[in-house]
C-alpha cells in the first residue's frame, strides 16, 4: 500500500509504453485511494478486508453447500457474488469472445478439428472426441445443470436477431405452416430471451394477409417460384423505426450502390406503407447464392485474408467515392414527396434524393414525436449537432430522473436515480465543441455512404474450384447513412484488434520464434492472436493501397475520440451521461490535437470533477466486465438473447446465478437489492422509450 508513482523511466518510452504505464498507474490510484479513504472512513470494513480469512469463510460456506457434479475440486477464484472463474475457464473465455463477430458452432468446429490435428494417438483423438467440452453431452444423470460454469454453457450466439435473414425456408414449407396454423408466421421464432421475453415477441409479432401476398412468408423469406425463380422477401417488424422512411431508404439505397457496380442484391419490388394487399410494408430483392462469411471466418488462411481485405477495400472505395450534396440517408424523390412534400436534396440522377437521416437513435422511442431536424444536412457541423439537439428536445419534454437502464451498472451509482440535467448539461458541452471538431482537411468533411453494420453476417462469398475467394454479396443496408467521411470512418468491429500493441504499430504479424516449443494449448491462443492481427493487418494495409480517402480519416489520430463525442451525443439518455462526460474530458485534454489549437478551449472541469469521473468509470468498466461474463456463462447476449431451443436451460442457469448471489448476500438490503436489480429479469422498459 505505497502511494503508486509512474516509473522514473516513463518520458523515454513510446507512446503506447506511456499509455500502457498510465493505465497501470490509475488502476493502481484506484485501488490505493479506495482502502485508504476505506481505513478513515469504515474501520469495521478495512479491518475486515485485512483480514486474509475474510475471503476464506464464505468460499468454505458455499463450496460445502454446492451440489455435487462429478468432481471434488473446488473454484479457486470468486471474481463477484454473481459467478466464479478458474484460471483456465478465463483462459478459455478470452479465447472465446473472439467468436463474437461470428459463429460460436463455426469457432467450435475449427477449434476441435485443430485439437484432434494436433492429438498424438488414437486413444487421444478418441478422448477429445468423447469428452470435447463444448458439444452437447446428457446431463440427465447429473438431475441438474452439468457445472454450472462448464465452457460448453459460455457458448452464446453472435448472429443478431433484429432485421436480419432468419431461416430461409421454402414456399412447401411456407404452406405446410399455414395449413396448420398462422402464428408459425407472424411470430419471432428463432429465438427467445431471457429478459423481457413476452415484450420483444410482441415488438416482433407482425400480423398480416398472407392471401394479398399469394404466399406465405414473414421476416424474410425465400420464396421459390414454380419455374424455380428464388427472390427473398423482407417484412420490417412494428420496432422497426421510422418504418416508412426504413424501407423507402433501404430499397432506394441498395437500387443506388447495385446501379453503381457494388455486389448488393437486386429490388425487385417494395412497399414502405402497408396500403397494399399484403397489408404491411415491405422489400422483394435478388437471393445472393454464396456462403456467408461467418461460416468460414477463422477457416481462412492468409492468402484468402489478403485476397478478402483487398477486395472489401476496393468496395468500401467504390461506394465512398459516391458523391452527395447532402448528408442524411438516400430515398427516392417520389417516396420523400409523400411523406414531407418536399423532395429533398437531389442527386444528379433525379430519381434520387437526400433526405431525413435514418438512424435508429433519431427516432427511438418517443423522440419520434419530436419536431427536430434530422436532415438533410448541407454541411458537416449540421451532421454533427443534429443527434445532440434531438437529445435536448427529449429530455426538456419528456426527461426525468431514472435508473440506469444497465441494471448491472446500478450499484455503481448506489442505486439512486440520475437526474436528466447532468446529461443536458454535458449535451450542451458538446455542443459549444461541436464545430471544432470539423477536421482541417476538406476531404474528410465530403458527404459519403458506408454499410452500416459490416460484419460477416452480412458479406457472402464463394469460392472458385481454385480456391479463390471471392465477395458476392453485401446485405442489410437498413438505416444506412450519409455522413462526413470523418464520422464514418473506423475499422469494422470484426476485423479490429486496436487493444494489441502489434496491431497498434501496424508491423507485420508473425508467430514467435518459439511457437514449436509450446504446448498445444498455448500454440491454439498464438495462432488465433496470429489471425486477429493478420486480419486487421491486411484491412488497414489494403485501405491505404485501395481506398485513400478512408485511409487519411483511419490514420487521423482523433478520428475515434471524434466518433466517440459524436455517438455519444447522439445515443439516447437511458439514466447515464459517463460515456459522454469521458469524451469531452478527454477532448479538454487534446484539445490542440483536435483542433490544431486554434482557438481556445471552452470546456472547463476541475480535477476534482476529473478525479470522481475517472474513479465513477473505472467501477462501471469493471461492473461490464462482470456482467460480461455472467452472460458467457448463461449463453445469453448483451439484450438477453439465445436460441428457442437453449431458452429454457439459460433461464435455469440465470436462476440458479440468482439464488447463489441471495445466499451469499451478508444483509436484507443486499438480498433487496439483488432482487430489485438482478439484471437478467423482466424490467419496465416504457420509461426510457
Amino acid at each position: 500500500m505505497t502511494q503508486p508513482l509512474l516509473p522514473e523511466n516513463f518520458d523515454d518510452l513510446d507512446e503506447a509504453g506511456k499509455e500502457r504505464e498510465k493505465e497501470i498507474h490509475r488502476r493502481r490510484l484506484v485501488r490505493y485511494h479506495y482502502v485508504k479513504t476505506t481505513e478513515e472512513c469504515s474501520p469495521l470494513h478495512f479491518a475486515a478486508l485485512l483480514n486474509y480469512t475474510s475471503v476464506l469463510r464464505p468460499r468454505l460456506f458455499q463450496h460445502a453447500s454446492d451440489l455435487w457434479e462429478g468432481e471434488a475440486l473446488e473454484l479457486k477464484v470468486a471474481p463477484s457474488r454473481m459467478m466464479k472463474l478458474d484460471e483456465t475457464q478465463k483462459e478459455w473465455m478470452s479465447l472465446l469472445k473472439h467468436a463474437r463477430t461470428s459463429s460460436s458452432a463455426a469457432y467450435n468446429k475449427h477449434l476441435k478439428e485443430r485439437t484432434l490435428a494436433a492429438a498424438e494417438s488414437d486413444k487421444e483423438r478418441t478422448e477429445i472426441a468423447k469428452h470435447w467440452p463444448f458439444d452437447d453431452m446428457d446431463e440427465e444423470e447429473y438431475r441438474t445443470l452439468a457445472c454450472r460454469l462448464s465452457l460448453r454453457s459460455l457458448r452464446s450466439p453472435f448472429l443478431r436477431p433484429i432485421a436480419k435473414p432468419t431461416h430461409w425456408l421454402s414456399c412447401r414449407s411456407f404452406f405446410d405452416a399455414i395449413s396448420h396454423s398462422h402464428s408459425g408466421l407472424f411470430d419471432y421464432t428463432s429465438g427467445r430471451w431471457i429478459i423481457n421475453n413476452a415484450l420483444r415477441h410482441a415488438e416482433r409479432r407482425r400480423v398480416f394477409n398472407i392471401e394479398g401476398l399469394e404466399g406465405g412468408f414473414n421476416r424474410t423469406f425465400l420464396i421459390t417460384m414454380r419455374d424455380g425463380f428464388q427472390m427473398v422477401a423482407r417484412v420490417p417488424y412494428p420496432a422497426t423505426i421510422p418504418k416508412y422512411s426504413a424501407v423507402a431508404s433501404e430499397a432506394a439505397t441498395m437500387d443506388l450502390l447495385r446501379s453503381s457496380g457494388l455486389p448488393v442484391p437486386r429490388i425487385y419490388g417494395y412497399s414502405p406503407a402497408p396500403d397494399n394487399a399484403a397489408e404491411t410494408e415491405y422489400i422483394f430483392m435478388e437471393f445472393v447464392q454464396g456462403t456467408k462469411l461467418s461460416d468460414i471466418w477463422f477457416e481462412l488462411g492468409e492468402s484468402e485474408i489478403i485476397s478478402f481485405s483487398r477486395q472489401l477495400a476496393e468496395l468500401e472505395s467504390k461506394m465512398m467515392s459516391l458523391a452527395f450534396p447532402a448528408g442524411g440517408s438516400l430515398y427516392y424523390t417520389k417516396d420523400l414527396e409523400k411523406t414531407i412534400g418536399a423532395p429533398g436534396i437531389s442527386l444528379e440522377d433525379a430519381r434520387f434524393c437526400v433526405g431525413p437521416d435514418t438512424r435508429m437513435p433519431l427516432c427511438f422511442g418517443r423522440r419520434s414525436q419530436l419536431e427536430v431536424g434530422r436532415g438533410p444536412y448541407k454541411g458537416a457541423e449540421e451532421a454533427l449537432i443534429g443527434g445532440a439537439d434531438k437529445e435536448l428536445a427529449y429530455l426538456k419534454q419528456f426527461g426525468r430522473p431514472l435508473l440506469p437502464f444497465h441494471r448491472g451498472r446500478r450499484e455503481a451509482y448506489q442505486y439512486k436515480d440520475q437526474p436528466p440535467s447532468d446529461h443536458i448539461e454535458n449535451l450542451n458541452r458538446y455542443l459549444l465543441i461541436a464545430s471544432s471538431l470539423v477536421p482541417k482537411n476538406p476531404d474528410l468533411s465530403r458527404f459519403c455512404i458506408r454499410h452500416p453494420d459490416l460484419q460477416p453476417n452480412n458479406i457472402f462469398v464463394s469460392r472458385s474450384p481454385d480456391s479463390d475467394l471471392r465477395i458476392v454479396g453485401l446485405i442489410d443496408w437498413q438505416h444506412s447513412s450519409i455522413l462526413p467521411q470523418f464520422l464514418l470512418a473506423g475499422i469494422p468491429q470484426c476485423i479490429q484488434n486496436y487493444n494489441d500493441p502489434v496491431s497498434q504499430n501496424m508491423a507485420r504479424p508473425s508467430l514467435p520464434e518459439n511457437f514449436e516449443d509450446l504446448d498445444q494449448a498455448k500454440k491454439d491462443r498464438e495462432k488465433e492472436l496470429h489471425r486477429r492481427r493478420l486480419v486487421h493487418y491486411h484491412y488497414v494495409k489494403t485501405t491505404g493501397e485501395y481506398n485513400t480517402f478512408h485511409y487519411t480519416a483511419l490514420t487521423d489520430s482523433m478520428s475515434t475520440l471524434r466518433l466517440r463525442l459524436f455517438e455519444n451525443a447522439s445515443d439516447p439518455w437511458e439514466g447515464e451521461t459517463l460515456k459522454l462526460k469521458v469524451a469531452l474530458i478527454e477532448a479538454a485534454k487534446k484539445w490542440e490535437a483536435l483542433t490544431g489549437g486554434t482557438t481556445a478551449c471552452p470546456l472547463v472541469f476541475d480535477a476534482e470533477d476529473v478525479r470522481k469521473t475517472a474513479e465513477l468509470d473505472e467501477v462501471v468498466r469493471g461492473a461490464n466486465q462482470t456482467i460480461a461474463l455472467c452472460e458467457g456463462m448463461i449463453g445469453c447476449r448483451s439484450e438477453g438473447w439465445v436460441p428457442t431451443d437453449r431458452y429454457e436451460e439459460a433461464m435455469a442457469r440465470s436462476n440458479h446465478m440468482k439464488e447463489v448471489s441471495l445466499a451469499m448476500a451478508e444483509s436484507d438490503q443486499e438480498r433487496t437489492e439483488i432482487v430489485e436489480h438482478w439484471p437478467f429479469g423482466d424490467m419496465n422498459e416504457e420509461e426510457y422509450m
